[in-house]
């Protein structure tokens, strides 16, 4: 969670006053583009934006991280933070009000690391206790806090950055979920261009395989949007890699909502 701890300590955390939430994606977005190493061409209000009408990126459990992919190569993995005391109507799929957004600016090569930023967002939204502290906040101060817990958490189970012990992570992560709480897998999923494209997801959770391979429309939705979702699931790329000129390989975060 190195990027969320930057802006934590670069002051990009937020009180969310205007439970609008255009206005506070346009916030955030305003506090990403206002630094330095981001060009000043990229619009990520609009991205945001854009991403929403296709996707709605409210993970349950009154947390949402709205992101920009870009295609620019150089940069680094950005975060700006809002919290809202009363809740924004997100249109969360649990129905809850979501009163911490963490937005993201996400260039080409990291796409990687928005993956284990999303993992470990994850397993802190996973605790019980983690969103309680932060519905129970009174000031931004005490959010703060909180967040640096979290930061602190995800550094102590650090593990080495390789997608097979990635993997092995996740699995222990959802094998026995807390009640109500949200699951992570990470999957693989190839698309082959033929006349008409053929999905394969690979997992060892056949019933969740064949439901990714299932949904109409996905190999479109992970080329154009980077994002597709379904009842109970929420598709997000990490990185693809072109295994050649009819083969796509998509690294993919899939909550289980």
């Amino acid at each position: 969670m190195r990027s969320l701890l930057v802006a934590l300590q670069e002051g990009r955390l937020v009180e969310l006053t205007d439970s609008d939430k255009k206005a506070a994606l346009e916030l955030l977005s305003n506090l990403i583009e206002a630094i330095p190493s981001v060009p000043p061409t990229v619009d990520i209000f609009r991205m945001v934006m854009e991403r929403e009408a296709h996707a709605n990126t409210a993970l349950g459990h009154a947390i949402a991280c709205p992101h920009a992919r870009t295609r620019h190569e150089g940069g680094e993995l950005l975060c700006a933070a809002g919290w809202s005391p009363t809740g924004i109507d997100y249109g969360a799929s649990d129905g809850v009000p979501v009163h911490l957004v963490c937005m993201y600016y996400v260039p080409t090569g990291e796409r990687g690391e928005f993956l284990k930023e999303m993992s470990a967002l994850a397993r802190a939204v996973e605790k019980e206790a983690n969103m309680a502290a932060i519905l129970k906040s009174s000031s931004l101060d005490e959010v703060r806090g909180h967040l640096l817990n979290w930061v602190s958490q995800a550094l102590e189970t650090l593990v080495p950055s390789t997608h097979a012990r990635m993997i092995q992570i996740a699995r222990r992560a959802v094998a026995v979920p807390q009640e109500g709480g949200p699951g992570l897998r990470l999957v693989d999923v190839i698309v082959i261009e033929e006349k008409e494209p053929r999905v394969f997801a690979l997992t060892d959770d056949p019933t969740l395989a064949h439901q990714i391979e299932s949904l109409n429309g996905l190999a479109t939705n992970l080329e154009r949007d980077g994002v597709a979702q379904a009842e109970g699931y929420r598709i997000i790329v990490a990185e693809s890699k072109a295994l050649s000129a009819s083969r796509v390989l998509y690294k993919c975060a899939v909550f289980l909502v």
